[in-house]
């Protein structure tokens, strides 16, 4: 089991982040997990603040109102708005958990759509703004699906949750027998239609997305951006180059911003845990610190 130190803190009503170790850096790395993700989920966070620490960064976790199991009423506009909260209260000079100098976001998973999705349509004010984003496991909620659902049963699924939709009833959850064993808590039409249709709210990753759909999201970035794609990411099918996708997202970027360091990790999975080629996690790491360590 992790324990770790470090200071919780409120940033909101109801809303907690944590601070890993015990110094206060100018500088932040806010970490973003992804669904059902919260405190110490995701083993290398850990890790990463202290391998961060030594260059002055702070790494910093949210919590938001769609971790652990609160993603089937959420959106990526509900988690940017929060999202929002923390900068706009890490920049403040009238705060004590604020006053910091660079502040930055790291997705992982569907955290990654929430990092390019804070880049590319959030409306940033000087109170608001990031001066960097990464994307780790930035992967296709729908072909992640499709590997264990069947897809009759997905498609009927999403008939229905587009059916309550127009009926404007998105907030209503889904029946359990359309959507069963699929994820861990109840998830409403809306959030159901983002993250299982074709070209739905949440799908910016998907192998089948091309230049155009890319030019909405990646092709908005305006700030440096590190993309780390696992070699060994169990939630990718076998029949996607991940190399290949890599490349789709460089061209959609603007050059300025995309990083040389962007790759995809060989033998790295899904979240660069224990069962990741010796050396993956590393690797992964290794690549953060250089890049965040370039941006101060």
């Amino acid at each position: 089991m992790i324990s770790v130190n470090g200071r919780l803190f409120e940033y909101h009503s109801r809303l907690t982040a944590f601070e890993f170790g015990n110094v206060r850096h100018p500088n932040v790395l806010i970490f973003v997990g992804g669904l059902t993700d919260g405190f110490l989920t995701v083993s290398y966070v850990s890790t990463l603040a202290e391998k961060l620490a030594m260059c002055n960064w702070s790494v910093i976790q949210i919590l938001l109102s769609s971790s652990y199991t609160g993603y089937g009423a959420s959106s990526l506009a509900q988690d940017a708005e929060e999202i929002s909260k923390l900068v706009a209260l890490l920049r403040s000079p009238d705060s004590e958990n604020g006053n910091r100098k660079k502040v930055g976001v790291l997705g992982h998973s569907t955290g990654s759509q929430d990092t390019l999705y804070y880049l590319s349509k959030y409306e940033q004010s000087a109170e608001t703004s990031i001066d960097f984003g990464i994307l780790q496991a930035c992967t296709s909620d729908r072909e992640a699906l499709l590997q264990f659902m069947d897809p009759v049963v997905m498609e009927n699924s999403i008939k229905m949750a587009k059916d309550l939709i127009d009926k404007g009833n998105g907030k209503q959850f889904m029946p359990y027998e359309i959507c069963p064993d699929v994820f861990e808590s109840p998830i409403n039409a809306y959030r159901w239609n983002s993250l299982a249709s074709e070209r739905g709210d949440d799908d910016f990753f998907s192998s089948y997305l091309g230049l155009e759909d890319h030019r909405n999201t990646f092709g908005k970035v305006n700030r440096p951006l590190l993309v780390l794609y696992s070699g060994n990411d169990e939630t990718v099918p076998t029949n996607v180059d991940k190399e290949t996708v890599m490349e789709k997202f460089k061209d959609a970027t603007d050059p300025k911003w995309w990083s040389p360091l962007s790759t995809v990790v060989p033998g790295a999975s899904h979240n660069l845990g224990p069962d990741s080629s010796p050396g993956a996690t590393d690797m992964a790491l290794g690549l953060i610190v250089e890049f965040v360590s370039s941006i101060g």
